[in-house]
Formats: structure tokens, sequence, C-alpha cells
């Protein structure tokens, strides 16, 4: 499949007729994230809306980068109890039987959601198998991320958190597979992770409205020389349109 480049605008690249958002890994994070892009579908073949929607990435990727940086400064969560490490095993497993429903109940089940479903069966047989663990510890790390919860990476207990989460996730794809074939499965009630949270300090990005954030972005783009004068200026205007479509927002709101 070929890539190109349809412009330095909003990290938009097309493959084939579909846009996908393409990132590179900021080198202080690269530790964290293992990988050197973060790069996936726009889900669109429109030019202007791959835009708006990569504006809207590229936006809530800079906020979870400055989390994560606070995170690397602050102190780790360093230590979970066993209850603490189950619930939160609990939770990974509930909110993947949770999305599933959401696109059941709606009657389409997207074929980029089953692909997904694949490499997330694939990675936990493997974890729970002890054959390899890379790519469920990448899936464990993005997820407690998305919760504010840090851990030190290849720590032992993030290799207990990996486990715990591969064998959860096992469960809830078995779950998963028996609805595929027409049996009622229910998904699990809430679990609180709040003693968790707690650890982690609640590290958000509070009340800092969107306006603020691309002024940042954009300046740091600038002075390190990333941005030619028309790359800035149609970047800051794809933005300026995103403030005008879903308003100067806190940042913490950006899904």
């Amino acid at each position: 499949m070929t890539e190109k480049l349809m412009s330095k605008t909003a990290h938009v690249v097309r493959r084939g007729a579909i846009y996908y958002f393409r990132l590179r890994v900021p080198a202080d994070l690269l530790a964290h994230y293992g990988k050197n892009e973060i790069i996936f579908s726009l889900k669109t073949k429109d030019a202007a809306e791959a835009k708006l929607k990569a504006a809207a990435e590229g936006l809530r990727l800079q906020g979870k980068f400055t989390v994560l940086r606070q995170a690397i400064k602050a102190n780790l969560v360093s230590g979970l109890t066993p209850e603490e490490i189950r619930r939160a095993s609990l939770a990974f497993a509930r909110s993947l039987m949770l999305e599933d429903e959401q696109h059941r109940m709606a009657g389409n089940i997207p074929e980029a959601y089953e692909a997904g479903l694949d490499v997330m069966e694939e990675a936990a047989k493997n974890a729970v198998a002890g054959h390899d663990n890379h790519q469920m510890t990448r899936i464990v790390r993005g997820y407690l991320e998305d919760h504010g919860i840090m851990v030190e990476p290849e720590s032992s207990l993030e290799k207990r958190l990996v486990y715990a989460f591969s064998q959860t996730g096992v469960d809830a794809l078995e779950g998963i597979r028996l609805r595929d074939k027409g049996k009622a499965v229910p998904t699990p009630e809430p679990v609180s992770m709040a003693t968790l949270r707690a650890k982690a300090g609640h590290l958000s990005h509070g009340d800092v409205l969107l306006s603020a954030l691309i002024e940042q972005y954009c300046t740091e783009q600038e002075q390190a020389g990333n941005w030619l004068e028309k790359t800035s200026l149609d970047n800051r205007a794809i933005f300026r349109l995103f403030i005008d479509i879903v308003g100067d927002i806190p940042v913490s709101t950006i899904g």
C-alpha cells in the first residue's frame, strides 16, 4: 500500500483512498510508547474532514504528552495491592465488553473494530502463555495512561499488571466471541479505580483551555523549526476553525 503525505498540515497522510493521522513520538517519551510514530485511520476519504479530525487528534495527543511528562517528573505509582491490581484488570475487561456491547446495540460492528479485537486477542493470549507480552504491555500502558495512572516501565509492578490484564482480557474476549454466536453475555458492573487514581495524584490537564494549548503547541513547532511559514499559517487556520466548531473548551473534555 502506498503512502503519501497530503501536506504537512495537521499530521495527515493518505494511504490509498483513506486518510490517516501520523505523529512522531517526542524523543523524551519514546521509552513509554515503545515506537517512533503514532499512526491510525481517520476513517474518511474527504481531505477537509481529515484535516479537522487530525487537528483534534493532534491536540488530544499533545495534551496527553503533557500529562505524561508531568507523571514522569512526579512520583510514579510504585505500590499497588493485589486487590488494586485485580480491580484495575477487571475494569479493563469491562471496558472491552462495554465497547463491544455499544457496537452491537448500534447494530453495526465496524471492520476496524473487529480487526482490533483480533490484535487484542493475540496479544492477551501470547502474554498469558508467556510467549511475548510487548504488545499487551503497550495496551496496558495506554489504558492506565487514559485513566491518569502511571507506573515505572518494565518494573515488576508493570509486569504484574500486564499479566493480570491479559488474564481478564482473555476472559472478556471469550465472552465477546460467545456474543458472536448469539449467546447473551452481560457486561459486568462498573469497577471503581478510585484508590489507584488517588495514588496517581489525579494527573490531568485541569481547566487549561483549548486556545492556550494550541498556542503553546504552535509556538513550540515554530521555534523548533518544524514548520515553514506557510505550514504554520495553514495549521493555525485549521486550529481556529476547529475552535469555531467546538468552542474554546477545556482540554480535558476532548475525547
